[in-house]
């Protein structure tokens, strides 16, 4: 009686172990494949809060617009100050955009694919303008985004409770503080 009984519950427990490892798969199975759906909800199980996922999704559309209208200011500058710093921007920003990616994929934060209309108005309105009217506005835009971006750094980034979030904005921030440095210079230049 004694062995059927541990029979029984061994064979429940193995059951039902079985059952756990065979979830397992069918989710690694569906991450693997894409199946699964993306997750926009950053409770404490996706390993985001809403402080981080906001900072993320800010961050990166502000490095996908420092990109874009460094591309255009490659393009449209009349100034080779102008150009040169076009180009910092889509360099720095390309990495720091891809460090923000595998971040945030880690994490399982859906990553903004695209600029957001407010953004992409930016672009579309710099893009209409050349030569020194585009200098001007493109640097008068760096100085303001890059302003906007230290204080978003400083103030969520670099508190939040998701180490490697915490620690990628601390990284970047000397980075963002150059550029406005950078910008400011020129936009002295300019004004003059």
């Amino acid at each position: 009686m004694k062995t059927t009984n541990l029979v029984i519950i061994l064979t429940a427990a193995l059951f039902q172990c079985c059952q756990n490892s065979g979830d397992k798969a069918s989710s690694a199975n569906n991450l693997s494949n894409g199946t699964a759906l993306n997750r926009t909800d950053y409770s404490e199980e996706s390993g985001a809060d809403a402080d981080s996922n906001d900072f993320i999704k800010k961050a990166a559309d502000g490095g996908m617009l420092e990109v874009e209208l460094g591309k255009l200011a490659q393009q449209k500058a009349a100034s080779v100050r102008v150009k040169n710093f076009g180009t910092m921007m889509v360099t720095d920003h390309t990495k720091a955009n891809n460090e923000l990616k595998q971040i945030a994929q880690q994490h399982q934060v859906v990553v903004p694919s695209g600029l957001s209309p407010e953004s992409k108005s930016h672009v579309d309105e710099l893009g209409k303008l050349s030569g020194s009217q585009f200098d001007k506005n493109y640097i008068n835009m760096m100085v303001t985004d890059h302003v906007k971006d230290i204080g978003l750094f400083e103030n969520t980034g670099a508190k939040s409770r998701m180490n490697d979030l915490n620690q990628f904005a601390k990284k970047t921030l000397p980075t963002l503080k150059m550029h406005l440095d950078s910008a400011k210079a020129i936009q002295a230049d300019i004004s003059l």
